[in-house]
Parts: structure tokens; C-alpha cells; sequence
């Protein structure tokens, strides 16, 4: 639940668009005074919208960098539409981490947009048309929360694509992608819990024990302070496919 202790509910609707769901309400593991009511944090787990390369199979042939396909205009109204919805029922999302991954970035700027709306924008049909409050929300690059680094998750590799250059970047250039956000909500003073996108060839094991250890690294930064000094609110992880399996069960087991 947020702050005022009113716990909204997600819709069937919402369940539906596959796009995003509540993982768990944590507690911040500070005690409490007696009569306090008790501070819960609230984590959601985003997969990115509809990406070009499921939608058309023939772009990662021409595709200068198919490793990290953009989203398609329905997967960016996917975004929009689910943001919308977690505004409208009344989450206080104040944070917001992201994989460097094209397809993450797109889908948080319309969920970013969508939950910073002023009311006299809720109405707004599309992210181009709206007006925001960035106040209301930041967000911030988490490298941990990439993609899979194994052939399972990743399609055509710089490697492959490129005749074996080691010097192709996996993801755009962090400044290009953080001026992708809406004006005044990217935090660049937040470090991301791994340095660096991980190793190519990663096992699937590594990427699950990588999720999962970034997972509980990142909960305890935006927990409450009893003194009210940083109230964190819910907050969000926008990743690819498979960090959502993962991170679910760390939290269900």
C-alpha cells in the first residue's frame, strides 16, 4: 500500500495486457512505533511492449543493430496504456530503474509520462499530447537488469552482425538514451548496482542469480526512513522477458 494506506487494485483488465504486474509489498524492515501504521514497499515488475523484430521477422536481416530492436508504435501504446492504468488506480510510483536496453527505455518513457500526468492532462490519448509534473517520478539506469547475455535471449549478437568486432556497444550511448526520458524526471546521481552490462555468454544460472541479487541490492536504497526524510513510495523495474520469472520467485519462494 502507499503512504496514506489506501491499496488499490489491479484490474483483471490490467492482468490482462501481460505487460505489467505486482510482484510483492515489502516492508522496509525498520521497526515501528506502536500505533505507526506500517511502511510498505511496492515493487512491480514491467516487461517492455510489442518489439520490432517479433512484429516483423524480417527486420533483423537489414537491422543495423538487431541485438537491441526498438519497440513498435503498439508496443509504445502498450506502455502508455498500462501506465495510464496504474495512475488511474492510485499507486504512488516515485521510482522507476531500467534496463539500457532500447525496447526498456521506450517502454519506460510512456509509463514514465502516463504516472507523471497533471490532472488537467489525464485525458491525454497518446504520450505526445500530454502534460506532465516530472516531480513525480525519477528513474535511472540499472545494468543489472539486462537482457540475458546468452544466444537463449539475444537473437543476432554484435558478433555476428559485425564479422567479430569486439568494439560494438551492446546498447546506445547512456546520455542518448537518458535524453529519451521526459524533461527533469532522468536521476543521473543514482549508480547502477553493476557497472556494466554483463559478459557475452553468460549462463542462464548467472543471469538468474544477477537478477535476483540486484533485486535485493536495490530494495534497501529506496526504503523509508522512520524520520520521513526519503519516502520511496512504489516503484518499478522495466526489464526484458526473462528478469520477470526470476524475480517473482525470488520474492514467492
Amino acid at each position: 500500500m502507499d503512504p496514506s494506506g489506501h491499496t488499490p487494485a489491479i484490474s483483471e483488465e490490467m492482468e490482462e495486457a501481460s505487460v505489467a504486474r505486482p510482484v510483492a509489498g515489502e516492508s522496509s524492515g525498520e521497526e515501528s512505533n506502536p500505533g505507526e501504521k506500517p511502511y510498505m514497499q511496492n515493487l512491480f515488475v514491467m516487461r517492455h511492449g510489442e518489439r520490432r523484430d517479433d512484429a516483423d521477422e524480417l527486420w533483423v536481416e537489414s537491422a543495423p543493430r538487431p541485438w537491441d530492436p526498438p519497440l513498435t508504435e503498439k508496443g509504445k501504446y502498450q506502455a502508455w496504456i498500462v501506465g495510464k492504468r496504474l495512475r488511474k488506480e492510485g499507486w504512488n510510483i516515485t521510482r522507476v530503474l531500467v534496463s539500457p536496453f532500447l525496447r526498456c527505455v521506450q517502454t519506460a518513457v510512456e509509463v514514465i509520462t502516463a504516472l507523471c500526468l497533471v490532472d488537467s492532462s489525464s485525458d491525454a490519448s497518446n504520450s505526445r499530447d500530454a502534460t506532465i509534473d516530472p516531480s513525480k517520478v525519477k528513474v535511472s539506469f540499472e545494468f543489472g537488469l539486462s537482457e540475458l547475455m546468452n544466444g537463449r535471449a539475444i537473437r543476432r549478437p554484435p558478433d555476428e552482425v559485425t564479422n567479430g568486432s569486439p568494439n560494438i556497444p551492446w546498447h546506445l550511448e547512456l546520455s542518448q538514451l537518458a535524453a529519451m526520458f521526459p524533461a527533469g524526471t532522468f536521476d543521473d546521481s543514482v549508480k547502477s548496482i553493476w557497472p556494466q552490462i554483463p559478459a557475452w555468454r553468460e549462463s542462464t544460472a548467472d543471469a538468474q542469480m544477477r537478477y535476483a541479487t540486484t533485486l535485493l541490492s536495490v530494495r534497501p536504497i529506496y526504503s523509508f526512513s522512520p524520520d520521513g526524510s526519503f519516502s520511496a513510495g512504489e516503484w518499478e523495474l522495466l526489464t526484458e522477458s526473462g528478469p520477470s520469472g526470476v524475480l517473482y520467485g525470488t520474492f514467492k519462494d
